[in-house]
């Protein structure tokens, strides 16, 4: 289920480094972005992006029990552009993909 969110979360990770380029500052809601949430994402969580570009990912009800949990997904400009942290939160080690332990970067 975790996976399968992050997979759907991409692009509105695309779209956070784009409005990043375009303005010099991350969006500040999802507003910003002109995205609606795919079908399929708003049966597992809800994101919820912050004024640095994070996105909180909160599991919904369709995602068993890990409903409630949170991950975050963090944007750090580098030299070769936006690199994504995934960590934080409050969803168990167990529960995350390796790339999400220990607030691994995403390739």
């Amino acid at each position: 289920v975790v996976g399968e969110t992050l997979n759907l979360a991409q692009p509105y990770q695309q779209q956070v480094e784009q409005f990043w380029r375009q303005h010099g500052t991350p969006p500040s809601s999802l507003s910003d972005l002109n995205l609606a949430a795919p079908a399929a994402l708003a049966e597992l969580a809800t994101l919820i992006p912050d004024r640095q570009g994070r996105l909180l990912i909160q599991f919904g009800a369709g995602a068993g029990g890990i409903a409630g949990s949170t991950l975050a997904l963090t944007p750090a400009l580098g030299d070769v552009g936006v690199e994504w942290q995934c960590g934080g939160g409050t969803l168990a080690q167990a529960e995350r993909p390796p790339e999400c332990r220990d607030s691994s970067i995403l390739q």
